[in-house]
């Protein structure tokens, strides 16, 4: 058996608790600071942590510090922490990758991203997940946690280009979302998928990561099942952007957009998509208006 722990009990946590159950050599444990999502037997962190050799962190990224803060103190030293965060902290601008390695230098890591739409793992389709991690021991244990699952997983050592990639496929997807919302025809959200998936490969290059991941699952593959499902939050967002000019669903692409343009060297402007989500997200311009602009 293998001692597994998930910290956050929200969509994703609950869609990769279903998942793992799925491998009956798991054993699973859940905590999240509301007990009442926990769908299982609600225990203190301390006694989920304890015993766990893997650890999943299923908390969004403006959470992630805290979250991992406050676990440390109860893990053991050998357990591998695998995040599912897609974003960017708040205070200090640092992907996840970068977060991990500060507050938990002692610790093997591990990021699993790639088109993870909980909804569809709950009403139990399958799906394939990319796995980043530097320690090939590591990726073989976690393989095996998902062996006979609904989960397969591809691997990669590019730890840092998986965190951009998700990232950035959260931002651009809002504007699918966007393109969605003012009525955008297929033809033309075909125009914007091409041109968002080349400014995002370049973004991960300047950034530190290789180009190539944005043209994996990490990249292209969660961009795709985010921005084209009804069931994601960034997709929403964008619509809701459209229609009403604001957006009150907390998502990580708008979170993350702010913080991301900090970190970009050089004029923005040479990123058109992202200069055009960032015109209308955080200076309050007309989408419709921006995105005419930019396809012509």
């Amino acid at each position: 058996m293998t001692h597994v722990a998930i910290i956050g009990a929200g969509a994703i946590g609950q869609a990769l608790a279903h998942i793992l159950d799925g491998n009956k050599e798991n054993r699973l444990a859940m905590f999240d600071k509301d007990a009442t999502k926990v769908t299982r037997a609600a225990l203190p962190l301390p006694e989920v942590v304890r015993d766990a050799e893997v650890i999943f962190m299923c908390v969004p990224s403006w959470a992630m510090r805290d979250a991992l803060v406050e676990m440390k103190t109860h893990a053991r030293k050998e357990a591998i922490i695998v995040s599912l965060a897609k974003g960017l902290e708040s205070a200090h601008k640092k992907t996840m990758d970068q977060l991990l390695t500060e507050c938990l230098p002692l610790h093997r890591i591990a990021l699993l991203g790639g088109p993870m739409l909980a909804s569809e793992f709950i009403s139990g389709l399958s799906g394939v997940g990319c796995l980043a991690t530097e320690y090939s021991e590591v990726a073989e244990r976690i393989r095996r946690l998902f062996s006979g699952t609904l989960l397969s997983l591809e691997t990669t050592l590019d730890v840092r280009g998986v965190a951009l990639s998700g990232v950035l496929k959260n931002i651009y997807a809002l504007g699918i979302g966007i393109a969605q919302g003012i009525s955008w025809g297929n033809n033309q959200k075909g125009w914007y998928v091409r041109e968002a998936l080349a400014e995002m490969a370049t973004i991960v290059e300047q950034l530190g990561g290789n180009r190539e991941t944005a043209y994996s699952l990490a990249g292209v593959g969660d961009l795709v099942a985010t921005g084209f499902s009804g069931f994601s939050r960034n997709s929403r967002s964008g619509e809701e952007i459209a229609h009403t000019g604001i957006c009150n669903i907390q998502s990580e692409g708008c979170a993350s957009l702010p913080f991301l343009l900090h970190l970009l060297p050089g004029d923005r402007s040479v990123f058109p998509i992202l200069h055009g989500l960032e015109r209308i997200i955080v200076d309050g311009k007309d989408a419709k208006e921006i995105f005419t602009k930019l396809i012509r």
